[in-house]
């Protein structure tokens, strides 16, 4: 589906087409580039018929763009039903049309709309004909990443005999940021009301700068008017730096966002140390590594400003750095490591993938054979409505049809259970051959027929050039 774009790439003209392809599908299956982006839109929107039936996913090429957690989330190999698919069409097909900016440029928008539709038709064209090849090479590689994963799990599961296969495989569970708790209106009062006359206090104690006495009065009157719309809504009268109830709720207040800081360090510390595990992978100066660097470095201002935050807080010890995030910090109890439980679940992810992707190419394979059927029996039905002038290039066609029904299946044959019905190339092979027995009863030595030889070499030979179909 194409539409033109007015006002360039905007989430709009993708909820449009959702909602196009919706009412015609039941579940869709989506690989966008941001399709972070786009979820969170459609939760915000409250879009929840799209949200219910959409799943969606970003392409492996843009897979290290966004944070940890969207990589997980969003990443078509942890994701079932995906496949080994890389979820970049679009970016072969923006690759064959990229042949025509010149010629287009120049073009008015009808002329332009032409030309790119022949240009598309004929790229159809060509994928049609490539796809008995092209899915023998999808359902080959499938298998041949499935050995070869399976082998590389085997030797990961012997290294640690404890470690059983059984166990649950989920790196979104282990990897992905564990939620942060909210903080309550009351616990976020009391720390502002702390805030408050901890700057009373400076204020009163101030008598060298007049800058910082007016800097600290005017935050003074600001925190003032804030508490007063709070009390308001809480329907409280200010606590007094002695009341206990201030005491408790500041104690509880503390520790809480004394954890949801350590918690977000955990966050990010991990992010970090997955993002430069994937940097070793690459060679210095590739653009992927830019990125991964880009977003490291920007992990990294996080962290200093969020220790700051963490040694600002009394009656706790100063942080200095963050550990090592480890599975106990995920409420894990096995002695596996990290990296092997992450390797260990990459595998069995892929295992996964492979499995989907060699269902989803049969399902393929069944329904392109069913689509030549189709056309070959809606062409052999209508040979007898018709008029006696049209019936020659109606069986002319149909014999192409049939031949490239044969050709398909000649890729499929010994994977997917389907005969083929060529009811017209089974009439002349049997006419040809009848010929050819009579004729070998004068002459034994005779070759055969020279309309079987076409015949056979037509069907072999079903491959034609691009042009010639246009």
């Amino acid at each position: 589906m194409f539409l033109d774009m007015k006002h360039g790439e905007r989430l709009g003209y993708a909820v449009w087409i959702l909602n196009q392809l919706l009412s015609s599908n039941k579940n869709l299956k989506i690989c966008y580039d941001i399709a972070c982006k786009l979820k969170s839109h459609l939760q915000i929107r409250k879009q929840h018929h799209i949200l219910h039936r959409v799943d969606f996913a970003v392409p492996v090429f843009h897979g290290y763009g966004p944070k940890l957690s969207c990589q997980l989330q969003f990443s078509p190999r942890q994701l079932e039903g995906f496949g080994l698919t890389d979820g970049e069409a679009m970016e072969r097909l923006w690759s064959y049309l990229r042949k025509f900016n010149c010629i287009t440029k120049e073009m008015k928008p009808e002329h332009r709309t032409d030309l790119l539709t022949d240009a598309l038709i004929h790229f159809g064209c060509r994928l049609k004909k490539k796809f008995g090849l092209q899915f023998q090479h999808k359902i080959n590689k499938a298998f041949h990443v499935q050995e070869e994963t399976r082998a590389k799990l085997n030797v990961l599961l012997a290294s640690r005999p404890e470690v059983h296969s059984h166990q649950s495989f989920s790196l979104a569970e282990s990897f992905c940021d564990n939620p942060v708790r909210e903080r309550n209106p009351t616990e976020q009062y009391a720390l502002d009301l702390k805030n408050y006359y901890k700057r009373i206090d400076l204020v009163n104690n101030i008598t060298d700068s007049e800058n910082d006495l007016t800097e600290h009065q005017s935050a003074i009157a600001k925190l003032d008017k804030e508490l007063t719309i709070v009390e308001r809504k809480l329907g409280i009268s200010r606590w007094d730096a002695s009341d206990e109830i201030f005491i408790q709720t500041i104690t509880v207040a503390a520790e809480n966002k004394r954890q949801e800081i350590t918690q977000k360090i955990l966050n990010f510390n991990v992010e970090k140390t997955f993002l430069s595990s994937l940097v070793k992978k690459y060679p210095v100066g590739q653009a992927i590594v830019n990125r991964l660097m880009t977003n490291i470095r920007k992990i990294n201002r996080n962290l200093r400003k969020l220790i700051v935050q963490y040694n600002e807080m009394e009656n706790y010890p100063v942080l200095h750095q963050p550990r090592t995030r480890t599975l106990e910090d995920f409420g894990k109890s096995n002695s596996c490591p990290t990296s092997l439980d992450k390797q260990r679940t990459d595998c069995y992810n892929l295992l996964q993938r492979c499995k989907e992707e060699i269902e989803l190419v049969k399902q393929d394979m069944l329904g392109t054979l069913f689509y030549y059927q189709r056309q070959v029996d809606i062409l052999h039905g209508t040979v007898c409505k018709i008029p006696v002038e049209l019936k020659a290039y109606v069986c002319t066609l149909q014999a192409f049809k049939e031949m490239e029904l044969i050709d398909v299946w000649s890729y499929f044959e010994k994977i997917v259970d389907f005969q083929p019905h060529t009811p017209l190339l089974r009439d002349l092979l049997n006419m040809t051959c009848m010929n050819t027995f009579n004729a070998s009863d004068d002459d034994d030595d005779e070759t055969p027929s020279e309309d079987l030889n076409h015949l056979i070499s037509l069907m072999d030979n079903s491959d034609y050039d691009d042009d010639e179909d246009l």
